[in-house]
């Protein structure tokens, strides 16, 4: 990857010299993005592909010695949700892989059209096959919930011509037999929209017999998270998944109201660019009716009007954004998300100080930050065009937390000041573990989402300055 091209694209206006938080988060952000850079933007997708890649094909030989070879392989391997084609090996040869959603193409492998003789009578075959093959999206995309984005599929292009592989079940029978880890978890978790969670010890492949074991995650905000387990045989009969377990699903970061945050999700893996979107789509429809209900406790605990119209203003950014994003995510092959927030009483002052400190000037501020960078790093125009006005709205978002802190936490008790203080070192320290989990490559260079380094150096610069 040439870093040397990848310019920052962000330029924040200057900030209101009313705002002495946004002032100091905007001096802070600058020096921060200056040194994740240094790291390398992007440098996720290099350390992600060398993570899955480099393996030869496993020579031929003969099923019983398949779990003995592949044993170096097993574990939780989150890069692995995501097919690695370096690593599949069917028994017709394949030089060009395609995935995608309706008649979009997400993600290229081997050699593409752009490298044959006749790119475009190439490309005419694929995009052909493509139409014959898969349904298209239907339904308006515009209104989300009726957003339909067509059929997922993954295209090999071969000795055998074009193969169109649209279920679990075919993909299954044409890489047969199941050589290695990384076919086994395609089989498993690429149509069924599972991935691996390495907080889960269950998590992961394991391999005994004629069969590998799969046990993964399928995980929406706001719906319920099943683990699974897949047993995938080597060859002959179809994969059988059975539920392990069911539970309700929540929000991972951001200003989330109560009843979405009872539970941290903790490092759970992106196995796509579609998940990764609805996910972040999914967050910022929750931010919305977050904000509302803040702007409700502030007004009743008599806070200065200023912050209760801020409140009110950001809750107006939040459903652009949640527009936004769920368009980014559908067009990334995602469904819609439902998030439901269920009503609740007027927070106390220790309440609501308590949540804004945790959720807004630890997780939301650190949201913000993350947010600049993928506005910088992103690979993807569009994508970036978005995430440039999402981050500068949310640096507001963000110094608002810091003034209804400078506002709320001097009326506080001591030992609540205490308590708020020793929640935010949990609050980072969660932060940390979810910054360790492995992504999509294009997660990291579509969506700009920095590596486990940056994400390091970002928590580290707010953790030594402004959470000190």
């Amino acid at each position: 990857m040439d870093n040397n091209r990848r310019t920052h694209q962000l330029t924040l206006p200057p900030a209101n010299t009313s705002l002495a938080h946004e002032d100091r988060l905007r001096a802070l952000l600058k020096k921060t993005l200056q040194d994740a850079a240094t790291l390398g933007l992007g440098l996720g997708l290099s350390v992600s592909v060398s993570a899955c890649g480099g393996g030869e094909p496993l020579p031929d030989r003969k099923v019983s010695a398949v779990c003995e070879s592949a044993a170096p392989d097993l574990g939780c391997k989150p890069e692995l949700a995501v097919p690695d084609f370096a690593r599949l090996n069917p028994k017709t040869p394949v030089s060009h892989w395609v995935m995608g959603h309706g008649r979009s193409i997400d993600k290229q492998h081997g050699v593409t059209c752009g490298q044959t003789a006749n790119s475009a009578d190439c490309q005419a075959q694929i995009d052909a096959a493509i139409a014959a093959g898969v349904r298209p999206p239907s339904g308006n995309c515009e209104a989300f919930e009726a957003c339909d984005p067509g059929e997922q599929f993954i295209l090999a292009r071969g000795a055998n011509g074009i193969t169109i592989l649209k279920t679990q079940d075919e993909l299954h029978r044409f890489l047969s037999p199941i050589e290695n880890a990384a076919e086994a978890a395609a089989v498993a978790l690429h149509f069924s929209g599972s991935n691996f969670n390495c907080e889960d010890k269950r998590s992961g492949i394991s391999c005994e017999g004629d069969a590998f074991t799969v046990v993964a995650t399928q995980d929406n905000c706001g719906g319920t998270i099943y683990l699974r387990q897949s047993v995938v045989p080597v060859d002959g009969p179809t994969v059988t998944t059975t539920t392990l377990e069911s539970k309700p699903s929540n929000c991972a970061i951001g200003r989330i109201p109560d009843g979405c945050d009872t539970q941290i999700r903790g490092a759970v893996s992106w196995g796509s660019l579609a998940d990764f979107w609805s996910d972040c789509a999914a967050l910022e429809a929750a931010s919305v009716p977050a904000f509302y209900l803040l702007a409700e406790d502030l007004r009743a605990l008599g806070a200065p009007d200023e912050l209760v119209a801020q409140a009110m203003t950001s809750a107006e950014d939040e459903i652009r954004h949640a527009k936004a994003v769920f368009a980014l995510a559908a067009r990334a092959g995602a469904g819609s998300v439902d998030v439901k927030v269920p009503a609740r009483s007027p927070k106390s002052l220790f309440e609501m100080a308590h949540e804004n400190a945790v959720e807004g000037c630890v997780r939301e501020t650190f949201g913000a930050f993350i947010g600049a960078y993928q506005a910088n790093a992103a690979q993807d125009p569009t994508a970036r065009a978005v995430l440039v006005q999402i981050a500068e709205d949310e640096m507001k978002h963000a110094a608002l937390s810091h003034a209804i802190a400078a506002w709320a936490e001097p009326l506080l008790t001591d030992a609540q000041r205490q308590q708020i203080s020793e929640d935010r070192k949990q609050m980072v320290v969660q932060l940390r573990k979810k910054a360790e989990a492995q992504h999509a490559a294009d997660v990291y260079a579509q969506a700009g989402y920095p590596s486990t380094e940056a994400a390091a150096c970002i928590l580290n610069h707010l953790e030594e300055t402004l959470w000190a």
